[in-house]
């Protein structure tokens, strides 16, 4: 996803043509606005018409597919029924989600939680012993005499 999140692409970077790109391919989608992950299958709703309907704000699926990570081959479907009807031999409860929300479950791994916290924290351990040693230091003027 790129600058909005309500549509993106579905792609594996290691098969494109173009380095950095992303082109049109068996396992490569756009337009995609629904989604879910399920073992080695990929399932989600398509809108071919993401960019007519940018700036109008229709948020349509009009496909569906099902693709096939360990093969690369992707399975259309017209309706949300014949992808269900699809993916129930293959054991998957159909339960797609908005493409944000995958993208956000997946997104973030324990790595960038380490990440994280070896950024934040320091600085916060840091502050937090400055502000103890502030505190110790005025406490200890308090109790001296006026004189010394």
């Amino acid at each position: 996803m790129i600058d909005v999140t309500d549509d993106g692409w579905v792609y594996n970077p290691r098969t494109q043509l173009i380095p950095g790109g992303v082109g049109e391919q068996d396992d490569a989608i756009s337009g995609v606005r629904v989604l879910q992950v399920a073992s080695r299958y990929i399932a989600g709703g398509i809108d071919s018409h993401v960019l007519e309907s940018f700036f109008t704000g229709k948020k349509e699926i009009d496909s569906y597919f099902l693709l096939d990570t360990t093969t690369a081959t992707r399975s259309g479907f017209a309706s949300l029924d014949d992808l269900r009807r699809a993916t129930v031999p293959l054991g998957i409860q159909l339960t797609l989600e908005p493409i944000s929300h995958v993208y956000s479950k997946y997104r973030f791994t324990w790595f960038d939680r380490l990440v994280e916290i070896l950024f934040a924290g320091p600085p916060l351990l840091g502050l937090v012993v400055l502000g103890g040693w502030i505190l110790w230091v005025r406490r200890t003027c308090e109790v001296l005499p006026q004189g010394a």
